[in-house]
């Protein structure tokens, strides 16, 4: 049976915006860890078809394997589309010997991860440029002439748009272009091409690796190879068939500063989502499947997130897969924040507040919650799943996708 969501991608009926945000600067272990609620393994990736991308990660381990000299990796996606998963890949071939350090939203504060450096350069001292007390001062050369491996997570957190913003990720980035080890990274989309367009980020990586949108099919194989225990596919269900069209209100403009609703059809998002992209009378289940694709924009984790939300009693229709209205206004507080929120992931209420002095953080994040854009849940504030494509839509609209 089909569990339905734990709440964190729906909207909140009431948001408490605690002011205390507490993290750690990096996380370091040699294991894989903690992901999201939201992720993809790689074993899905595979099946959907993307041996490319994974490979590309294979083949720089690989040569770092056999050569002792690696490279620096940067696997880029949007929010939730799977890139832990080639992380966890890198680890495994590494045989869970590269350090991992899983940066958190404060590693802007400091100077990045430290990297691992060859004896004959630190003659078994500390280099110089690593932060003191952080769990980074570490020497990782191993004991067969390797030059180390580090694997870092969540890079998108070295930098924040404010003056000196850019002085972790810069140099963290001087370390990595002068290193030999292998450094296996990963990065927000939506960050990685505004710090492309910035600071040529992508110069510094001899492996990029970008996780693509799916299609119907690819969702579909996704879903089938991740979960054993799948839903009845039905036509109506307890919601009926989707509706054509539904109603909106506009307001009209009367003498003396009144004005009045005046109802007026539309299409229904949700019915225009489960159209047929060829024209073609599909099955039920292909309707369900591309109204995912749909909904989602092809992000494998989205998709995931909004079918375990669309099964209801061990079932799930067209009519379960419930799109967002795509008209979406956001005013400069609104959309301000909700970049920065979009480009970290996941990032404190008390860290935006520091970060936008002058606009209402709180109020924006209380609204946006609210329209079920973002989930707030102690003092952390992410975008929803099912909201993603609708959030990245609207700041399109903006100009403020790079």
């Amino acid at each position: 049976m089909w569990g339905c969501s734990d709440g964190r991608g729906g909207a909140c009926d009431r948001v408490r915006l605690p002011q205390i945000f507490v993290s750690r600067r990096e996380t370091v272990s040699n294991r894989v860890p903690r992901t999201g609620e939201v992720s993809v393994p790689v074993a899905d990736l595979r099946a959907a078809g993307f041996d490319d991308e994974v490979e590309k990660v294979g083949t720089a381990v690989a040569g770092y394997l056999d050569d002792g000299v690696g490279g620096n990796v940067a696997v880029v996606s949007e929010p939730y589309a799977g890139r832990e998963g080639l992380l966890a890949y890198a680890q495994s071939l590494l045989d869970n010997e590269a350090r991992w350090v899983a940066l958190e939203p404060d590693a802007a504060d400091g100077r990045g991860p430290a990297l691992p450096d060859p004896p004959a350069e630190t003659d078994g001292e500390s280099p110089e440029n690593e932060d003191e007390g952080t769990a980074g001062e570490v020497d990782e050369t191993s004991a067969t002439g390797q030059a180390g491996a580090l694997i870092v997570a969540d890079c998108h957190y070295l930098f924040e748009r404010r003056i000196d913003g850019f002085a972790a990720l810069d140099a963290f980035l001087d370390r990595i272009a002068l290193s030999d080890a292998l450094v296996v990274t990963s990065w927000n989309r939506y960050a990685w091409s505004y710090l492309d367009a910035v600071r040529d980020v992508g110069d510094t990586f001899t492996t990029t690796v970008e996780i693509p949108p799916l299609d119907a099919a690819e969702i579909r194989t996704v879903l089938e190879h991740h979960y054993d225990d799948r839903p009845d596919v039905v036509d109506a269900g307890g919601a009926g068939r989707v509706k054509t069209v539904v109603f909106d209100e506009a307001s009209v403009p009367l003498p003396a500063g009144r004005s009045v609703g005046v109802p007026y059809p539309k299409p229904n998002p949700a019915w225009t989502a489960s159209w047929s992209v060829s024209g073609v009378e599909e099955s039920v289940e292909a309707v369900v499947f591309e109204k995912l694709r749909r909904v989602s924009n092809g992000n494998p984790g989205v998709a995931m997130a909004v079918w375990k939300e669309s099964v209801r009693d061990g079932e799930i229709a067209p009519g379960y897969v419930e799109a967002f209205d795509t008209d979406l206004a956001l005013d400069d507080d609104a959309a301000a924040v909700l970049w920065s929120v979009l480009a970290a992931e996941r990032v404190g209420v008390a860290r935006l507040s520091a970060l936008f002095p002058e606009r209402p953080v709180e109020a924006v994040l209380q609204n946006l919650a609210e329209r079920g854009l973002v989930t707030v849940a102690d003092g952390v504030v992410a975008v929803a799943p099912r909201a993603l494509h609708l959030a990245v839509a609207a700041l399109e609209r903006r100009n403020m996708i790079w």
